[in-house]
């Protein structure tokens, strides 16, 4: 029997090592899981996590913010191939975050309403044009039909600070794309 387990915030205290046979256990007992927040965690490989995204397929919220080791291009595939109901994910300051699996992200990932590559060193320009290009639901064809109905759905939060490989016409592209999105351009130089 699975536990009924929805949300696991991990403790937030430096001395505490979570690994990944915590993730492990949390794949095995808690495949309800909806909710995880695993940020600052830096002793978690990108194989445990994973391995939780094959079990744990009902996540929602994944905050990732700080796991360096975990925050692959590996794990993220793996996000995007086995986590299509994911609503909320923080990869603030993961610096092995690369284009390419944003690109996995952005097309395995259709409900992603909120996405944070803040510190994201190593994004460019061709992440944005995949988010614009994607399933994520943002699509002004998607949206005329169903408006007032689903205003929750489609990505609703980017952010994108703290970039320098970024160019002001890839944000453009994303926004002329995204009619019904209002990004906080935070950290964007001006044309």
């Amino acid at each position: 029997m699975y536990s009924v387990f929805s949300k696991f915030v991990a403790p937030s205290t430096k001395s505490f090592k979570l690994g990944d046979r915590s993730l492990y256990a949390l794949s095995h007992g808690c495949r309800n899981l909806t909710k995880l927040n695993i940020s600052g965690c830096t002793s978690f490989s990108d194989e445990g996590l994973e391995y939780l995204t094959k079990f744990c397929r009902k996540l929602k919220i994944l905050n990732l913010c700080g796991c360096v080791k975990a925050a692959t291009d590996c794990a993220l595939q793996a996000i995007g191939q086995n986590c299509n109901m994911l609503h909320s994910l923080n990869l603030g300051w993961c610096d092995n975050v690369g284009d390419l699996r944003v690109t996995s992200l952005a097309y395995g990932c259709p409900d992603l309403r909120c996405l944070d590559l803040c510190g994201c060193v190593r994004i460019t320009d061709r992440a944005m044009y995949s988010l614009a290009h994607s399933r994520v639901k943002n699509k002004a064809s998607i949206w005329q039909p169903m408006m007032g109905r689903y205003d929750e759905e489609g990505l609703r939060s980017l952010n994108i600070s703290q970039y320098t490989a970024l160019t002001p016409s890839a944000v453009q592209h994303y926004v002329t794309r995204s009619p019904l999105f209002t990004p906080a351009l935070e950290g964007i130089p001006s044309s």
